[in-house]
């Protein structure tokens, strides 16, 4: 007759982190970059969209994601979040700054959002959607 052993409780609490590991969402991917001007943040990818403030030349930001379809990225600037045009954002790639481009994007960890006004705005909504 075979006994059965009772698993450790050491055993079970790492079953049970990896599978919360597991299940749980991947976090949003994000990328350093630098403002290449004094540049305004908007509310929206466009400069339609009113500004939020002005993010000085040389400060860091964290980029979020960028739109495919035109190059404006979702940032982050100290406590604020919003949308600058790529053409003011310069990313470390390969030991030298380069402009956020769509051909750049996956090189540089940079995904794919899209906006939607309310979603983007909704305080429920903590990442922006992803592609």
């Amino acid at each position: 007759m075979t006994k059965l052993r009772r698993p450790s409780l050491k055993s079970t609490l790492m079953a049970i982190a990896a599978a919360a590991a597991f299940l749980l969402p991947v976090a949003a991917q994000a990328a350093e970059g630098f403002a290449t001007a004094n540049v305004n943040m908007r509310s929206g990818p466009s400069t339609r969209y009113p500004a939020v403030t002005v993010i000085p030349v040389g400060t860091p930001v964290e980029i979020h994601g960028c739109l495919a379809d035109v190059p404006w990225c979702d940032v982050s600037f100290y406590n604020g979040r919003g949308w600058v045009a790529g053409r003011y954002v310069q990313a470390e790639y390969q030991q030298r700054r380069v402009y956020v481009e769509p051909d750049y994007y996956d090189s540089l960890g940079i995904p794919l959002v899209t906006f939607e006004l309310g979603n983007y705005w909704d305080p429920q909504l903590s990442q922006p959607r992803l592609l």
